[in-house]
């Protein structure tokens, strides 16, 4: 069962009880992210992340953690472009306490002066480490080109300029916009009590938001190629395009068109260009679903010599679906598969917390599965084909590569459609 509260300081409380389930994860969600930051103050989303896991009134670094995996759970955090996630699961039993420490940890973290600058030393660190991550790197490289200028296109982390130019004063005005100015939600699933979630959170989270719910803003760039040279064996590629979202239909119908073209092992670019031809170990698609924009994009990784034949396989992949189209037991076993992949991934409480969490923060929706498997049914050929021409338009796509010193990759022409 869903239920869904929004208390008197504007705060959200959605939860969904599971019979019989022993766990019960909870997670506060932020509405807002990378993408919401000043150019000048990239990665203090992420920064924030980090600090406040360094203590708060009530207890240091090491108790935040330790009261939570001393009984068995975890607790973390991520940042991403469009919102911050604090989460804990925990025994069912614990389940205030975990809603006890992430509350305190959002209400009343340190940002202690010392704390700022060990842990600048530390983001420093991660983003170096990316850098010579080139799997980490190809994704950076590619969202700079396909987002070009547009704020999209910075890193989650920041870049090491922009985090050694944060300081402890950035981040103390930023804590006050985010129990101010930004929406805040709090999901509870697993063997859980709504009334009781709800009056933990009321007596904790006591800030009253103010937040009024814009859309962000949508900025079409040109094409741009990418390209970064380093000490590895491998080309590693990226290209896709970016364009405004559609409604929830749209976008389910988008999936199916990805599961066709690149969600697994049976799909059409893994058959050709692997199975059939040898020249990759792996090549996927992905969709980027954001507020307002859709992103769709292809990758792969091979040998400087097969780069080439790679993307003229690709392409000529690409061309096939466009000249026919799909077949309709193509359309019936990519949503089967979907309607699977859904099944087997919100198994977990915190896999269903995530769900309802992503729903709500997209459109306000908390619908149950079913719902959601009836929604995937209803979806016709019409509607994924309709996808074909919007995706592949001529001189809109974008790349990024990762190549070997000395190397060069001129795929241009192999990503005009």
């Amino acid at each position: 069962m869903i239920e869904k509260t929004t208390l008197d300081n504007s705060i959200t409380v959605i939860s969904e009880n599971l019979p019989g389930f022993a766990s019960a994860s909870i997670g506060i969600w932020l509405n807002t992210g990378s993408r919401d930051e000043k150019s000048s103050l990239n990665g203090i989303a992420h920064f924030y992340e980090h600090m406040v896991f360094k203590g708060t009134a009530q207890r240091d670094s090491l108790e935040i953690v330790q009261e939570i995996e001393s009984r068995g759970g975890y607790i973390n955090a991520y940042t991403s472009r469009e919102n911050t996630c604090f989460y804990a699961k925990v025994v069912a039993e614990d389940l205030k306490l975990a809603t006890d420490i992430l509350c305190d940890m959002i209400n009343e973290p340190k940002l202690d002066a010392q704390d700022f600058r060990k842990e600048k030393e530390v983001i420093l660190e991660e983003v170096r480490s990316c850098l010579d991550n080139p799997d980490d790197l190809i994704g950076d490289l590619y969202g700079m080109a396909v987002h070009a200028e547009d704020i999209l296109g910075r890193p989650i982390a920041g870049s090491l300029q922009s985090v050694k130019k944060l300081t402890i004063a950035d981040l103390h005005k930023y804590q006050k916009e985010v129990l101010n100015q930004h929406e805040i939600i709090v999901v509870a699933t697993g063997s859980v009590d709504h009334q009781k979630v709800s009056s933990w959170v009321k007596n904790n989270l006591k800030h009253k938001t103010s937040f009024k719910t814009k859309p962000r803003r949508f900025k079409k760039c040109a094409p741009k190629h990418l390209r970064r040279n380093k000490d590895i064996s491998q080309c590693i590629v990226s290209y896709g395009m970016q364009c405004k979202s559609g409604t929830r239909k749209e976008k389910i119908s988008l999936a199916v068109l990805n599961s066709l073209l690149g969600d697994g092992m049976s799909s059409r670019l893994f058959q050709s260009v692997r199975e059939e031809q040898g020249l990759v170990y792996s090549i996927y698609t992905a969709c980027d679903f954001y507020d307002n924009r859709v992103g769709f994009n292809i990758n792969f990784s091979a040998e400087h010599s097969k780069s080439k034949k790679a993307l003229e396989v690709t392409h000529k992949e690409i061309q096939k679906l466009i000249t026919e189209g799909i077949a309709d037991y193509e359309i019936a076993d990519c949503k089967n598969a979907l309607i699977g992949n859904l099944i087997l991934n919100t198994e977990t409480s915190n896999s269903r917390m995530n769900r309802l969490a992503r729903l709500y923060l997209s459109g306000n929706s908390i619908e149950g599965l079913d719902y959601t498997i009836k929604e995937i049914r209803a979806i016709t050929k019409k509607d994924v084909e309709k996808w074909i021409p919007i995706i592949f338009q001529k001189n809109e796509w974008s790349s990024a590569a990762i190549l070997p010193k000395g190397k060069t990759l001129a795929g241009k022409k192999w990503m005009t459609w």
